[in-house]
């Protein structure tokens, strides 16, 4: 199916290569096939990067488009969690990522799915931090980040209560010793 829908979309991008909302889902295409890769046990590298390119291409024609911005932070999120990455680069990606979301959020702050990425993009900030303040911080951070996306649309609910739990799990007193202990 995702060879068929991917055909669909290059058939229309064909059509009107200057179309965003089609460069947007070519780039969503991509990403949705390096996780069925990595799900798969197979390196996602070159699906990954043909999606950046896509989106790049993509904000390169319209450079404040929330949903292409959107999509870009979750690049860069789920770069994050498949790759074995230094702590800087790591912290890289998930900083490109929040730059992302910032200014897809000063377009449009009623953007769920930005607040959503937001959330784990910060959980995946606080569970790389070893001292347990700055840890709780952040953590805290992406909970108040969850709960906008909850906000405006309830229904994240269950794509979200996961990185509820972990979040709240770092941002506890108990959370922070027992990071504190093992440092």
């Amino acid at each position: 199916e995702a060879a068929a829908a991917r055909a669909d979309i290059e058939r229309a991008i064909a059509i009107n290569s200057t179309y965003v909302d089609l460069m947007i889902e070519r780039a969503k295409i991509e990403n949705l096939e390096a996780r069925r890769l990595y799900l798969l046990g197979k390196d996602p590298t070159q699906e990954l990067k043909r999606s950046q390119r896509t989106i790049e291409q993509s904000l390169g024609d319209h450079p404040h488009n929330g949903e292409a911005l959107i999509e870009k932070a979750r690049i860069h999120l789920f770069t994050v969690n498949w790759s074995v990455l230094g702590p800087d680069r790591r912290e890289r990606e998930i900083a490109f990522g929040l730059q992302a979301i910032e200014k897809a959020l000063e377009e449009n702050p009623q953007l769920s799915d930005a607040f959503k990425i937001r959330g784990f993009l910060l959980l995946e900030r606080a569970s790389g931090l070893e001292t347990g303040a700055a840890r709780v911080a952040v953590a805290a951070a992406a909970i108040e980040a969850f709960d906008q996306a909850l906000a405006l649309n309830p229904v994240l609910r269950r794509t979200i209560a996961e990185g509820l739990e972990k979040a709240g799990k770092l941002g506890s007193r108990e959370g922070a010793r027992d990071s504190d202990r093992a440092s």
